[in-house]
Order: structure tokens, then C-alpha cells, then sequence
């Protein structure tokens, strides 16, 4: 943020931003965690958990500065998500993984059911 702020007082004074000012170096990215030129020049991780490991994002093809991972299933080894995903930066990637879970599945509503039926049941005052 105080690249911001110093580009931006360095344009103020009349000066002006050359073609080859590398921009990348001057702007940080700070509300995002990450500088940009960092993260490009970062390697693409060959496998990446999940935050509970039931899940694998596998390196499958790296473009010119995006990567494709597919979505396996940790224990069978089998394609979980088909199609898998593109990444811009490694930092999206890692978020992402850690944000992804699979559904636990069973029925949720129970509990509520049961509430509604012994309300139900009361007679009104």
C-alpha cells in the first residue's frame, strides 16, 4: 500500500509513468497478502490437500501463468470433481483447497422435524 501512495505522489508532481516503469515491482498488493511478481514467479505445487485431506488437487497441465488441477478422492484415487479446476496463482489455489470439503451427506432436518411435532402436540394458552 505505501507503493500506492508514493506512485500516486510521484504522478501528483507532474511526473509521468514511463512505459518500461515496472509496475508489478512498485504496486503491492497488500490487502490480498501476496506481490504479485511473487506469486508468478512461484512453482506450481504437484499435489495440494484439502483442509481435512479427503480430497487431492493433482497438477495437470500448466499454461503460460494458469495451472489445471484435477479433483481427486483422497482414499480410492478415483476423479472426485470432474473437469477439475484453473488457478491463476498458487495463493488461489491454496485458498480454494483449503475452503473444499466433501458433503457429509445424511439427513440434516431431524432435530427440526422433532421440535415441530412437539410443538404441534401443545395446546395453545
Amino acid at each position: 500500500m505505501k507503493e500506492l501512495i508514493a506512485f500516486r505522489k510521484y504522478l501528483a508532481e507532474g511526473k509521468k509513468a514511463q512505459p518500461d516503469d515496472d509496475l508489478e515491482d512498485r504496486l503491492d498488493v497488500g490487502d490480498y497478502g501476496t506481490n504479485i511478481k511473487e506469486d508468478k514467479d512461484t512453482e506450481w505445487p504437484q499435489e495440494v490437500l484439502s483442509l481435512l485431506g479427503d480430497i487431492t488437487f493433482k497438477l495437470e497441465k500448466v499454461m503460460s501463468e494458469r495451472a489445471k488441477y484435477q479433483v481427486l478422492d483422497t482414499k480410492t484415487g478415483k476423479i472426485w470433481d470432474a473437469g477439475g479446476y484453473t488457478f491463476g496463482k498458487v495463493s488461489e489455489l491454496e485458498s480454494f483447497a483449503s475452503d473444499y470439503i466433501k458433503p457429509l451427506g445424511g439427513r440434516q432436518s431431524l432435530q427440526f422435524e422433532e421440535s415441530i411435532e412437539s410443538l404441534k402436540k401443545k395446546p395453545l394458552k
